[in-house]
């Protein structure tokens, strides 16, 4: 290698020696006829500044050719995306979580690419993503069907190339959606009339582990927004009012139900426990018929337990029966992942994260969260400054700066979008935007940091 670039040198120096010997020949050969300047001046113009000039010419034209085909590809270039739905099997009227894999198959840049769900299924807000010419995202998406069968679920693409020029595109996809109301009757159920559904409140998440329930996350931002808390809607299609009844629930003995209280009432409700197994705890909460709340026929009450772990980082399972009249009906089993301490408060994320950090980290890392939570029910007031997001992600990136780059990552898309699309209050729109930001940093921290 070494030898080669001196080669290379040698060969440089000779040429230029031969140049200017050929240039000092011509000039004395002038010389004979002009005077000796006049001689040089000639040369010199023959032998450096015409070939100057030539190149010069050249290589601008060769640049301007080159522009020119520059601008002729970017008109062309144009985005092409597709869009796949890998999940099929859903249940009518229940929440669950699935993906959109979205491909620019195109040779343009895709801006603000937005997916539009037709209304045979009840969606969240999805978020605009940005996708490179052959990038290749996956969207994750919550959604309810609201129709059995299968059921031809129209994907509507919109999104614009970096010329601002705005592109449409639609695909169908068919889903199947079964009746899980009569598919558990069909199993066995000894009463099909009552129905229950279940939800787990994740304080870590900001949300519901399934769906989102507006008006059950008002009840418990009231009662402890920092606690996990099991939800339960008994729905009544008796033909008559029930005036007592009660839960039971069965799981691990690391997991425990502190309190129990039904919406609509101000006083908590005692929690029974008992232990089939040495290792399995039973909780039963009883509603007697001298407390007065009844479940009438067609309506519905929702019972809140609040849980409490005693090993976080783990995943439960709870399993129970509604009983009312002399009869049982199942609630079905729920599997969940109990992160962090009920309280989620910085205190105690602080002695958790003890465990992988420093002191000081751990510190800088518990305040961080609290600061996302405090984001996330700002979401929830109706009116909201820009300026107080800002505020905060400022602080955010200053707790967690050299701790996480793809967290530090999250914060500046957070806070450029911010800056970039908001006027000084946050509308109605934005919130929901705002929100799944929060959800996402959330969902983060918490595999970044919490491990």
């Amino acid at each position: 290698m070494e030898a080669k670039l001196v080669a290379e040198i040698a060969g440089i120096i000779v040429v230029a020696v031969m140049a200017i010997v050929a240039f000092v020949m011509v000039a004395m050969d002038l010389a004979r006829y002009f005077d000796p300047l006049i001689a040089f001046i000639i040369a010199f113009m023959f032998f450096f500044i015409i070939p100057y000039v030539l190149a010069e010419v050249s290589v601008r034209k060769e640049v301007e050719k080159v522009r020119k085909l520059a601008r002729e590809n970017e008109e062309r270039a144009k985005p092409d995306i597709e869009v796949d739905m890998p999940l099929k099997e859903y249940k009518l009227n229940y929440w669950k979580r699935t993906k959109f894999i979205l491909k620019n198959k195109g040779n343009g840049h895709a801006r603000d690419v937005e997916i539009e769900l037709s209304d045979v299924v009840i969606a969240e807000l999805i978020d605009k993503v940005d996708l490179d010419a052959g990038e290749e995202k996956e969207l994750e998406v919550v959604l309810k069907p609201n129709e059995i069968g299968e059921v031809p679920l129209k994907v509507k693409l919109r999104y614009k190339d970096l010329k601002g020029r705005e592109y449409e595109s639609e695909c169908v996809f068919l889903i199947n959606v079964s009746d899980a109301e009569r598919k558990e009757s069909e199993e066995g159920r000894k009463e099909p009339s009552i129905n229950i559904e279940r939800g787990i409140y994740d304080p870590c998440k900001g949300g519901f582990l399934e769906g989102e329930f507006r008006r059950m996350k008002e009840w418990v931002n009231r009662h402890d927004p920092y606690a996990y808390w099991l939800v339960l809607s008994i729905q009544n299609k008796t033909g008559k009012a029930i005036e007592e009844w009660g839960v039971e629930l069965e799981t691990s003995s690391a997991l425990k139900f502190e309190e129990a209280r039904v919406e609509g009432v101000e006083y908590a409700i005692k929690v029974y426990e008992s232990h089939p197994e040495p290792f399995r705890s039973r909780y039963a909460v009883g509603i007697p018929k001298e407390y007065g709340i009844f479940i009438p026929d067609g309506g519905s009450h929702r019972i809140y337990l609040k849980m409490r772990a005693e090993k976080p980082k783990t995943e439960y399972e709870i399993r129970g029966v509604f009983k009312y009249a002399g009869l049982k009906v199942p609630v079905r089993p729920k599997r969940f992942k109990y992160l962090c301490d009920a309280r989620t408060d910085a205190e105690a994320l602080r002695v958790e994260l003890e465990k992988t950090y420093t002191k000081r980290d751990a510190a800088r890392l518990a305040l961080a969260f609290k600061i996302i939570q405090e984001m996330d029910r700002m979401c929830e007031r109706s009116v909201v400054k820009t300026g107080e997001f800002l505020e905060k992600l400022s602080l955010l990136k200053d707790y967690t700066e050299g701790l996480s780059g793809k967290f530090t990552k999250q914060v500046e898309e957070f806070a450029r979008f911010m800056k970039e699309e908001q006027f000084e209050y946050l509308d109605e729109e934005y919130k929901g935007r705002v929100k799944n930001l929060c959800t996402r940093l959330i969902d983060i921290w918490i595999s970044e940091f919490l491990k």
